[in-house]
């Protein structure tokens, strides 16, 4: 059932996930046989070995028990699936490190397979230490809470400055629109150049830079939406889509104290555009609904874009 909602909410099976692990199976750079048995000790450290040789005896007795009755209590159960669990995870081979760490969440159960094993003694000697499991339960807690955030993940912080930028090759053009009341565009300036993208064919391109100064901080990595003006009034049917510095340094990054922050971005023409000046209307939109932030030009006018411009082509 749980696979279930996650392949209905992320569109990813257990099929998928698990072809994924077996084309890497057993391909770590370490021997299997040793790490068998090193996998396991290092659960057992995290969890405390007295606690596992307590579960080990419960492992024992519930085999017995199965090997003589055709029923088992919900004890048993659990401390069988927990058995299994740690056996099938070992022996697959899909354990690469920190062991302890990783399958640290089984430590419950391990405690409950331990407390079955005294239930069963104490009931034959009126003994019940509850003290004790409740002191080694509240040890567990202690070394999840130490131990289970996740240190070197992969996910890196984010940027405090943008990226630099190549200055641009020419004069800037101030303009002073307002996106969202949040994002001031200060200075523009862009270079038309054509470049060969194929053997035989030429492709326009407008190179731009834009100068913005943020006041406050956005919710939504909004994406600039470009669409490019011929000089003889034509414009593109669908417009360019960029992540501002190419999804390094998003708008949900930029902050009051990131001071200038220059982007470069490339949009590509089309041809037969005319000869003269190339306009640029710019928007920044939501990329999950496609609304596009209100922009207020130094005139106080609103609009949902601003044209940028003019640029000459070569």
């Amino acid at each position: 059932m749980v696979w279930l909602v996650y392949q209905a909410i992320y569109g990813v099976s257990f099929i998928s996930i698990f072809r994924t692990m077996a084309g890497q199976h057993l391909a770590g750079d370490r021997p299997y046989l040793p790490w068998l048995f090193l996998h396991l000790n290092d659960v057992f450290m995290f969890i405390g070995w007295p606690l596992a040789l307590l579960a080990g005896t419960a492992m024992i007795r519930t085999w017995r028990q199965a090997r003589r009755q055709s029923t088992l209590s919900l004890g048993a159960l659990l401390v069988g699936a927990t058995a299994l669990t740690l056996l099938v995870t070992d022996v697959s081979g899909i354990l690469r490190g920190e062991s302890g760490r990783v399958l640290l969440f089984l430590s419950p159960f391990v405690l409950l397979s331990a407390a079955s094993a005294c239930e069963a003694r104490n009931s034959m000697t009126e003994h019940h230490p509850g003290w004790l499991l409740t002191a080694a339960q509240g040890a567990i807690v202690w070394v999840m809470i130490a131990f289970l955030p996740v240190n070197l993940s992969g996910v890196s912080q984010p940027p405090i400055a943008s990226p630099p930028v190549q200055n641009p090759p020419n004069v800037s053009l101030p303009s002073g629109a307002v996106f969202g009341g949040v994002f001031r565009l200060n200075a523009f300036s862009g270079l038309v150049e054509t470049r060969s993208d194929i053997p035989g064919r030429l492709q326009p391109t407008l190179v731009l830079w834009l100068d913005w100064q943020s006041s406050g901080q956005a919710r939504v990595p909004y994406y600039l939406a470009l669409i490019p003006v011929a000089p003889n009034q034509d414009a593109a049917v669908q417009a360019t889509l960029k992540q501002p510095f190419d999804g390094q340094f998003p708008a949900t990054c930029w902050r009051p104290g990131s001071g200038l922050i220059r982007d470069r971005v490339e949009v590509p023409l089309f041809e037969g555009g005319g000869a003269g000046d190339w306009w640029v209307s710019l928007s920044l939109v939501n990329g999950d609904t496609g609304e596009k932030l209100r922009v207020v030009a130094t005139d106080g006018n609103g609009d949902d874009q601003v044209g940028l411009g003019p640029f000459p082509a070569p």
